[in-house]
């Protein structure tokens, strides 16, 4: 058994940095926070080789005399708590001294700084967690902090970062949440000598939005606003027209704070539920002040989470702030949605007084009379009007055998109607099928792009009007190290600006259907946290995102000649009874099973 021991003091501080730096991205948002705490009005971020090379922060804050400049490194030294009681009361960024001693701990720092008034700066270096060598130096009023060669004295730690797309899109996500909470501080952010972000001071928190998320979004942006004793609520919200698959673009800020919290995510959901689809995420950047006594911000190591005294009635704030928010801006409500059954080339049925479609009473609906009628019609219409050439080349691809084995497991379906705009009911020799529109035409999609991208015969459909999409910073560098596993299934992406890329080319299914926000979703969503992905998995991915965006959705009116290709394609696949997802596309209810419904014991 191994004794115990004391470590050394360089192993117990590069084990303890652990706890606040992270990864590159915890340096840029601790140097930053630190700089805005010394009241910078101007901030500079500059980041060479993902932040592993070079972070540089530069600020026109209160810099530090040569007594400080040496104490900034030593651990537990801060000028913002000075008793057990302060803890309670934090009203800074940071204020456990605990950034600059850490982050020397695991890099190579230089640090330059000047304080109002004095003649000269000072000059601070640290290795590896070596006490500082402080010299004079010359330097302007405030203060430059450089790190270098991150991790280079613990390479166990280099090997759990993500790819440097990933990490550098990290980074970018930090400095954006920090530009949206401090709307009066000039913040720039330079990647390898390239200008990314360029937010000058805002007058108005909408004019942050604009410099940090684009014109697009911040045109689509309204205000919300909110009190409840002394806790505040302010802040923009999407309109419930505008929304992104993932929640990456909610930013929270508590008491000047870009903060995770739960409960104001769920809040979030709760205000926007029933005005968005289901797995849709609102833009929402909100500033929640509240006494500090009420928040505990050193739950986490890195500040980045928050606990409130009170969480209940902060999320109740919000969520009704939210509301009236959105209510103000809705437009006029939509009609109760109800089940329907369309009939190609016929009017639809009158609603009876209890909403049911159909004839006079005891009388059978028109759809179930017609429908036979109707698929012959759709058969002769199929036959004059083909589908496109790059569909039918890519279905003419599928084996006849996958068909017949398909054909073999799926009873014969003859598509009879619609329910909510989201189901297709069809008759089957044995009873009742209930097929669910988006999950199957998405299975469909997904085997024919799958497919056609193993072969190496994706067809692609080059655009005319190419359409610029303005990215987050975070999503930027991961679009360009993608662009070759992108452009394997049909997208050709290609940078055309420091925040915007050019899509020159989509996959030919996608063609008459994709418009800017489809393609926005697209993209993000597949390069969302994709990290050191194998690139079989991340096309995979893609194929997968673009299968969901192109197929029919939920809530849309279909008429049976739509039906019967949803049906038809259905037969094609290989594995027709579940989505790629793991929905089922298929539920089959049988005559008997509708006896047992019913109660019924006999034929009569």
């Amino acid at each position: 058994m191994h004794a115990i021991r004391v470590l050394p003091p360089q192993v117990a501080d590069a084990i303890a940095a652990g706890e606040v730096v992270e990864r590159p991205a915890s340096v840029v948002k601790e140097l930053v926070e630190n700089a805005i705490d010394a009241g910078a009005q101007r901030v500079t971020v500059e980041v060479e080789g993902a932040g592993l090379a070079l972070i540089r922060v530069l600020d026109d804050g209160h810099g530090m005399s040569p007594e400080d400049a040496a104490l900034a490194f030593v651990r537990h030294a801060t000028s913002k708590i000075g008793s057990l009681d302060d803890l309670g009361r934090i009203r800074t960024m940071g204020f456990r001294g605990e950034a600059l001693p850490s982050v020397s701990a695991v890099a190579r720092v230089r640090l330059l700084t000047r304080a109002p008034g004095a003649a000269e700066g000072t000059e601070a270096r640290v290795e590896g967690g070596a006490p500082p060598q402080t010299r004079p130096g010359a330097a302007r009023p405030g203060t430059v902090v450089e790190v270098r060669e991150l991790f280079y004295n613990v390479p166990a730690r280099r090997k759990f970062l993500k790819s440097p797309a990933a990490e550098t899109a990290a980074i970018g996500e930090t400095v954006s949440s920090l530009a949206l909470a401090h709307p009066t501080v000039h913040l720039r952010y330079f990647l390898d000598g390239r200008e990314v972000l360029n937010a000058p001071p805002a007058a108005e928190p909408l004019d942050r939005i604009l410099a940090v998320l684009g014109m697009a979004v911040a045109e689509r942006m309204v205000p919300v606003g909110g009190r409840d004793g002394a806790r505040t609520l302010a802040g923009h919200i999407s309109r419930a027209t505008l929304t992104r698959a993932t929640p990456a673009d909610q930013t929270f800020i508590v008491n000047g704070r870009p903060v995770r919290s739960k409960a104001l995510a769920g809040a979030v959901r709760a205000a926007y539920k029933g005005r968005t689809m289901v797995g849709r995420h609102p833009i929402v950047v909100l500033r929640l002040q509240l006494p500090p006594e009420e928040l505990d911000v050193n739950v986490h190591p890195a500040k980045a989470e928050v606990r409130f005294r009170d969480e209940r009635a902060v999320a109740a704030l919000v969520e009704e702030s939210l509301r009236v928010a959105l209510e103000r801006e809705a437009e006029a409500p939509a009609g109760p949605l109800r089940a329907q059954a369309v009939l190609a080339g016929a009017p639809e049925a009158p609603a009876s007084p209890t909403g049911a479609v159909g004839g006079p009473a005891g009388a059978p609906p028109p759809a179930l009379v017609a429908h036979q009628a109707a698929l012959t019609a759709i058969a002769e219409g199929l036959e004059r009007h083909p589908p496109p050439a790059s569909l039918a080349r890519i279905r003419e691809a599928f084996e006849e055998a996958r068909t017949q084995a398909a054909r073999a497991t799926l009873p014969p379906l003859e598509p009879i109607g619609q329910i909510g705009d989201k189901y297709l009911v069809a008759r089957t020799p044995a009873g009742l099928a209930v097929i669910d529109q988006h999950a199957a035409a998405e299975r469909y999609s997904y085997e024919a792009l799958g497919d056609a991208l193993a072969r190496g015969a994706v067809d692609v459909q080059e655009l005319i009007e190419p359409v610029v999409l303005t990215l987050h910073p975070r999503e930027m560098e991961l679009a360009k190290e993608r662009q070759a596993d992108l452009a394997a299934v049909g997208f050709r992406v290609e940078p055309f600006g420091p925040r915007e890329v050019r899509v020159g080319s989509i996959p030919a299914i996608l063609h008459g259907h994709a418009d800017a926000a489809m393609l926005h979703d697209i993209l993000t969503e597949a390069l969302e946290d994709a990290g050191p992905t194998p690139d079989e998995e991340l096309r995979d991915r893609i194929v997968a995102i673009t299968a969901c965006h192109y197929s029919i959705r939920a809530g849309q009116a279909l008429d049976l000649r739509e039906m019967a290709r949803v049906v038809e394609n259905l037969y094609r696949c290989r594995n027709p009874f579940h989505c790629i997802h793991g929905r089922p596309t298929v539920v089959i209810t049988t005559v008997a099973d509708l006896d047992k419904m019913f109660k019924r014991t006999g034929p009569a």
